[in-house]
């Protein structure tokens, strides 16, 4: 009997001793909450994204705890996802991707007083929305300015065609104050049309349409566009160059160009990039990848910082880290804005070309 007693005594002491071994490698660890839409319109946005967070863990060999959850492509089910991570887990950094998410949780970050940061999220105001917000994509207004300062160049007369949304209306706007041409006709279309026979026959006269929507819109725009005999010049944004609209539209994309990041151009770093990703999931990335690879660079640099081993106090290492990441050096302002370099580059079937 007495043997029995010393030997549960013993188990007691060693599960005691697992236990708060495990409790103090979690309290070490930086815990990240993943809301991202991994079903729904923008899946093959969401999972490339996550693809490439988790190609950059590995490489790391990051000890960053992801919980991951699908928004759906539904701010109402990625508010309730985040809700459900953040009352179970310690969460130290919320990390959204696209507008429908992030600024659905925003208040949610401000709630638990943790840093939110983004990715594929264009509205100017999302960082001023709160001190949280932090931003790891390209502001509206400066992917705008930079199409219309080309088109302008071009000395193009032109037509707006954007979904009617809210990123449709900020992108559209900020198009247009800055476009120094002749602007023919403003179009507008609701997110569930496909249908765009009718405007591209109204904008018939245009030399080129400035065009904002999601990935289908684009194919069918590109379809309709040739089933009327038009090539009327379509400049957009890194939806127009992504792998997946060159890979579906193929040689019907035509005159075309975008403004896309360093990581979407021929360089060594995008080439290397490119084969691991390969290598690891049998098929080449496209866009969101590289936000999410550099995305996990961005998390590891905050966990190894010394403000961030500091529990809740990754808002200060945010603004101190830099990171060599694939769409250049990545550091928070002032504003918690990185402001990550964009290129305008001709479209076409085979890949990207910078317009000098």
């Amino acid at each position: 009997m007495k043997q029995i007693v010393t030997m549960l005594l013993i188990l007691i002491l060693l599960t005691s001793a697992c236990s708060n071994s495990n409790s103090t490698q979690t309290q070490d660890q930086l815990e990240a909450a993943i809301i991202i839409p991994l079903t729904g319109a923008a899946s093959s946005v969401g999972e490339d994204f996550l693809n490439g967070m988790l190609l950059a863990k590995e490489e790391l060999k990051s000890n960053v705890l992801l919980h991951i959850e699908d928004s759906q492509t539904n701010p109402k089910e990625a508010l309730n996802a985040a809700k459900k991570i953040l009352e179970s887990k310690n969460i130290d950094v919320l990390v959204s991707v696209m507008s429908i998410t992030a600024n659905v949780i925003t208040p949610l970050a401000e709630q638990y007083n943790i840093p939110q940061i983004a990715s594929v999220v264009s509205d100017d105001d999302f960082t001023e929305k709160s001190i949280n917000n932090f931003r790891l994509f390209t502001r509206a207004s400066e992917d705008a300015k930079l199409a219309a300062e080309f088109a302008s160049r071009q000395k193009l007369k032109l037509s707006t065609l954007t979904i009617l949304d809210d990123y449709g209306k900020s992108i559209k706007e900020h198009f247009k104050s800055n476009f120094k041409g002749k602007l023919l006709h403003e179009e507008e279309y609701l997110p569930q049309n496909t249908d765009f026979k009718t405007s591209l026959t109204k904008i018939s006269g245009s030399d080129a349409i400035y065009f904002a929507g999601y990935p289908p819109h684009y194919i069918n725009l590109l379809k309709q566009r040739k089933e009327l005999g038009s090539n009327i010049t379509l400049i957009s944004n890194v939806v127009l160059g992504s792998r997946l609209m060159r890979v579906n539209a193929g040689k019907i994309i035509g005159s075309a160009y975008a403004t896309v990041p360093k990581s979407m151009l021929d360089n060594e770093k995008s080439k290397e990039f490119d084969s691991k990703y390969e290598s690891k999931y049998s098929k080449k990335p496209d866009w969101s990848a590289s936000y999410g690879y550099d995305m996990m660079l961005v998390l590891d640099a905050v966990s190894k910082s010394e403000k961030g081993k500091q529990k809740k106090d990754q808002k200060s290492a945010l603004y101190k880290i830099r990171v060599d990441g694939l769409n250049g050096e990545i550091k928070f302002d002032s504003s918690r804005e990185s402001n990550i370099p964009l290129f305008v580059a001709k479209v076409n079937e085979e890949g990207l070309k910078v317009v000098e």
